[in-house]
């Protein structure tokens, strides 16, 4: 069954939390409060792309993906998500 993972894409943690309360998606935030208190953390964006890489190497026995795709969702604003878009294809077009 072909299944399509959503991902956040680049935002800073704080927002990230912020919009998980506003949204009510307490197991999920328990997870990310643990990763802020490290207040580092919290001004710099993150972004997806590890976790891509590893979803993108996953496959099956035969070599087939094991994920059909992935939704990012632009939680840290159109504008910073096509940036980092744009960032990213380039990077891989580039390897």
């Amino acid at each position: 069954m072909p299944i399509t993972t959503g991902l956040a894409g680049p935002t800073r943690l704080a927002d990230l939390i912020r919009y998980g309360i506003s949204c009510g998606v307490g197991p999920s935030l328990v997870i990310l409060q643990r990763r802020a208190l490290d207040l580092r953390k919290l001004m710099r964006p993150i972004t997806p792309d590890e976790l891509i890489a590893e979803l993108a190497a996953g496959v099956d026995q035969a070599g087939a993906p094991l994920i059909a795709g992935v939704h990012i969702f632009p939680f840290g604003g159109l504008s910073d998500f096509l940036d980092w878009r744009t960032k990213a294809t380039l990077a891989v077009t580039t390897e």
